[in-house]
């Protein structure tokens, strides 16, 4: 068993981590939600990437 404390520095870094992905995703996806009319395909591909995000995290 992991000690508390590392098991708070762990998750605080995967925590981050994570976060630096959604950060990274959003930022991609901006050009595509800044269209004056985004397409359902611009919607599904953004929608598909934060599903992968919320997978990854549970492997």
């Amino acid at each position: 068993m992991m000690p508390r404390r590392d098991a708070n520095k762990t998750a605080k870094e995967m925590q981050r981590k994570l976060l630096e992905k959604l950060r990274k995703l959003l930022e991609d996806s901006l050009p595509m939600l800044s269209k004056e009319q985004p397409t359902l395909q611009d919607m599904m591909l953004i929608q598909s990437k934060i599903r992968d995000l919320g997978n990854e995290r549970l492997i």
